[in-house]
């Protein structure tokens, strides 16, 4: 995505490399360095590696405070809504911990909704069935993450994308599919398996967002455009100005 809003998707392969964080995500690396777009590169390069920082060396004390929590809760059904907990959570959650922490959010949130082997019921009820939404899904399906490691080309993880996408389309036929709903597919498929992250979704839609923020209108989504144009202005006028110099 740098190299085409920088106009140089023909970087010779040369002074160009991919490397991937512990996530997946493709981090460009150059050789030559030169002009006030390599001086942009400098800063994303250095945001990217303040970021990976600050994932690596959480405290040890924060560290400590999650693996006594875990211990402490280790094989039970759910987990204490605790103010200590709410901190814990917003300073960061260790990676080894994410998968099953999303898994009890997602099913202290849903609570009676959340329906244990529904996501195959799904799939199986509809396996002879196109969804009306598979057209869309399918053009989004290699544009969800596209430097991604797993999402970059064809081959399981879109499979298993694909799949929670149209089973959501079928769990929820008000919505079917909505461009977006595929990056958050994505993201918690990087955590969790096909099931929790079907769960997942339903989630963030159903539950964390306004109802009409993936419908057909995208109300919702419109609204936040407007709100966040506002905030630039009052805040970033200078910004605000470029935006609307470059249209």
């Amino acid at each position: 995505m740098m190299e085409e809003a920088l106009g140089q998707s023909d970087v010779s392969k040369d002074h160009y490399e991919e490397s991937f964080d512990v996530y997946g995500f493709c981090h460009s690396q150059h050789d030559s360095l030169q002009g006030d777009d390599d001086m942009l590169r400098i800063k994303v390069r250095k945001n990217e590696q303040d970021a990976l920082r600050v994932l690596h060396e959480m405290d040890a004390q924060h560290r400590l405070q999650w693996e006594v929590l875990w211990s402490q809760h280790v094989g039970t059904r759910h987990l204490p809504r605790t103010t200590h907990l709410k901190q814990l959570i917003r300073k960061g959650i260790p990676r080894q911990y994410r998968p099953e922490m999303w898994k009890w959010i997602i099913k202290d949130t849903l609570k009676e909704s959340y329906q244990p082997g529904m996501y195959a019921e799904l799939m199986k009820k509809h396996v002879d069935q196109t969804s009306i939404a598979l057209n869309q899904i399918e053009l989004d399906l290699y544009r969800t993450l596209p430097t991604h490691k797993h999402y970059k080309a064809d081959g399981e993880w879109i499979n298993k994308l694909r799949r929670v996408l149209v089973a959501f389309s079928w769990y929820d036929t008000s919505i079917g599919y909505c461009q977006g709903l595929n990056r958050l597919a994505a993201i918690a498929l990087l955590f969790l398996d096909e099931e929790h992250a079907f769960w997942c979704l339903v989630t963030i839609i159903h539950h964390h967002l306004p109802r009409d923020y993936y419908d057909r209108s995208l109300l919702g989504s419109q609204a936040d455009q407007r709100v966040l144009k506002d905030i630039l202005k009052e805040r970033a006028p200078a910004l605000t100005q470029h935006l609307s110099n470059c249209e």
